[in-house]
């Protein structure tokens, strides 16, 4: 859908581009990435309840997100924490890392 809006959208965002568009913006994936991404902006057409309306309902997942991981229908558990902080040690004394 967004690709039919691109001529649209043209006037109404600035360049050089530092932001994301999308048909729905509270999706967790698009969220998350944009988040991760450190973006400047995020532009949007649709919310949750718009994408709900029409089947695209991922409120288990904000349901979920609120829950201890012991309490939330898909189970996890800790598995090798000391062998996995290593990797998160290793990152902290990286003298070349870029920061997020």
């Amino acid at each position: 859908m967004i690709p039919l809006l691109m001529p649209k959208l043209a006037p109404y965002v600035p360049q050089p581009r530092n932001w994301e568009h999308s048909t729905s913006a509270d999706t967790k994936s698009i969220l998350g990435a944009i988040y991760w991404a450190r973006l400047d902006k995020m532009y949007y057409g649709n919310n949750k309840t718009d994408a709900k309306n029409i089947g695209f309902d991922d409120s288990f997942i904000y349901d979920e997100l609120a829950l201890k991981p012991a309490d939330r229908k898909l189970p996890s558990e800790v598995l090798l924490h000391n062998e996995a902080i290593t990797a998160f040690e290793a990152w902290m004394s990286k003298e070349d890392k870029v920061e997020y």
